[in-house]
């Protein structure tokens, strides 16, 4: 049902370390499979399960991360339209969270910004939600993957994100709001400056409040 793949940035006793953290999660999920990568999106063309979470090398998450997230698959056949399910996001630390992001215009600039609050203790939409940590639907991704680049977390975020909205319903971008996924790239919290090219998003944005 899910491959975790880890992102392999050649710090062997990182990536161990994570490896062990991350099985003790999957371990009782069913079909439930664990990769090490160099590069996530190559390691996609392997992957035959429904669903992918994309995870850093040095990464946490809360306990009962995964089985929290499918579960909600399981419960809810709504959520099964999913595009995306992700976490809040921790940033070294676990008080430090941000829910998602979404697009702020000021004159003359366009932010991509962190949304410090929690909307709701449901799971909720959000215009742009954090890929590592994030449950994908494999086949929708692969409708959108082509030519992707993602050095920089914050655009991979908004590229995959806004791309799932832009396919239309069907392919959202959820956020649970109880799950925590830490990352330790402290950037991933400031203002995004870059074109989200979001046109023709932000309507269905103002129309459903997110």
């Amino acid at each position: 049902m899910l491959s975790v793949i880890i992102k392999d940035d050649g710090e062997s006793n990182v990536t161990k370390l994570t490896y062990e953290n991350l099985w003790r999660e999957l371990k009782d999920i069913k079909d439930a499979e664990l990769i090490v990568a160099k590069d996530w999106i190559k390691a996609l063309d392997n992957v035959t399960n429904k669903y992918v979470c994309f995870v850093e090398s040095d990464c946490l998450v809360n306990s009962g991360y995964f089985s929290s997230q499918l579960g909600l698959f399981k419960k809810n056949t709504d959520f099964r339209r999913l595009a995306m399910l992700s976490s809040a996001v921790a940033v070294n630390n676990w008080a430090v969270k941000f829910y998602g992001y979404s697009i702020e215009n000021i004159p003359h600039v366009e932010y991509v910004q962190p949304i410090r609050d929690k909307k709701s203790r449901y799971v909720y939409p959000v215009q742009i939600g954090y890929v590592p940590g994030a449950i994908i639907n494999v086949l929708m991704l692969r409708g959108i993957i082509g030519g992707i680049q993602y050095d920089d977390l914050i655009q991979l975020s908004t590229v995959i994100s806004l791309g799932f909205w832009k396919l239309g319903d069907g392919h959202r971008v959820h956020i649970n709001p109880n799950t925590t996924y830490v990352t330790t790239e402290e950037y991933v919290n400031e203002l995004g400056e870059f074109d989200p090219k979001a046109d023709g998003l932000k309507d269905l944005f103002k129309r459903e409040m997110i």
